[in-house]
C-alpha cells in the first residue's frame, strides 16, 4: 500500500526535491534550468510544465519527455505556452477523460534542457535513468496519483524501469492491451505521445480512442 503525505509534508518534500533538482550535474549534455543565464527564469518549480500545471493533490499525473532546448526556455522566459499545439492537444485529450489541465500534475522524464534547438533531437538514456531514479519516482511518491498518463516510448520505458514492471517492452503492445498497469494502487496507463511527429505511428482518432477508455477508472 502506497503512503499518502498530508498536505504541509507534501509541500515540503516537494520544495526539496527542487533545491535538488536546482544542484543536480549528473549528466552532460543537457542544461538545468538553474545555471540557464544564471537561473534568470528559473521558478521554484520542478519544471516548467510543472510550472503551468502542478497540483500536488492530482488524481491525474502526466509524464511527458522533455520540456525541449535551451534557446526555447530562455525565449519563453521559462514560461509555457498554452496555445502550443501540443499543449493544446493535451487540454483535448484530458477533456476526453473529463479531467482539467489545471487539476493535473504535469512533468517530464528529463527535466533538463537540451542543448540543441530541434525539439527532437536525440535524448540519452543516461538523462532518463539518472531524471527517473532522482527525480521523477520521488514526485511519484509524493503526488500518490490515482492514475499516471505517460506520453510516448521514452516516457514509457522510463517509468516501466524506475518500478521494474515486467511488461512488453513495446509501447504498442502496452496500448494494445488496453489495461491499466498497476503501480501499487496507482494506475499506470502509457499511450502515444500526442505530438504530430507521434501521429505517424498511431492516428489521432486511434489516440482519442486510447484516451477515451481511460475515463472508466478516474
Amino acid at each position: 500500500m502506497s503512503f499518502i503525505l498530508d498536505p504541509v509534508s507534501k509541500n515540503r518534500e516537494y520544495r526539496e526535491l527542487v533545491h535538488q533538482r536546482k544542484q543536480c550535474t549528473l549528466c552532460q549534455g543537457v542544461k538545468n534550468p538553474a545555471v540557464i543565464l544564471d537561473g534568470r527564469y528559473d521558478s521554484n518549480h520542478i519544471n516548467p510544465w510543472t510550472r503551468w500545471c502542478g497540483n500536488l493533490n492530482a488524481k491525474v499525473m502526466v509524464i511527458g519527455q522533455d520540456w525541449g532546448h535551451a534557446e526555447a526556455f530562455i525565449r519563453n522566459k521559462g514560461q509555457v505556452n498554452p496555445l502550443n499545439k501540443t499543449n493544446n492537444k493535451l487540454i483535448e485529450m484530458l477533456s476526453l477523460i473529463g479531467v482539467n489541465v489545471e487539476d493535473t500534475y504535469l512533468t517530464n522524464a528529463i527535466l533538463c534542457m537540451k542543448e540543441t534547438e530541434n525539439l527532437s533531437g536525440t535524448t540519452k538514456t543516461a538523462w532518463y535513468r539518472n531524471c527517473g531514479e532522482h527525480f521523477l519516482k520521488r514526485q511519484i511518491e509524493i503526488v500518490t496519483p490515482k492514475i499516471i498518463i505517460t506520453l510516448g516510448v521514452k516516457a514509457f520505458r522510463t517509468v516501466k524501469r524506475v518500478y521494474n514492471i515486467k511488461c512488453s517492452n513495446y509501447l504498442r503492445d502496452v496500448v494494445k492491451y488496453g489495461e491499466p498497469v498497476m503501480i501499487n494502487e496507482t494506475k499506470w496507463f502509457p499511450v502515444y505521445h500526442i505530438g504530430k511527429l507521434a501521429q505517424s505511428s498511431r492516428p489521432l482518432d486511434k489516440q482519442r480512442q486510447d484516451w477515451v477508455r481511460i475515463k472508466n477508472f478516474v
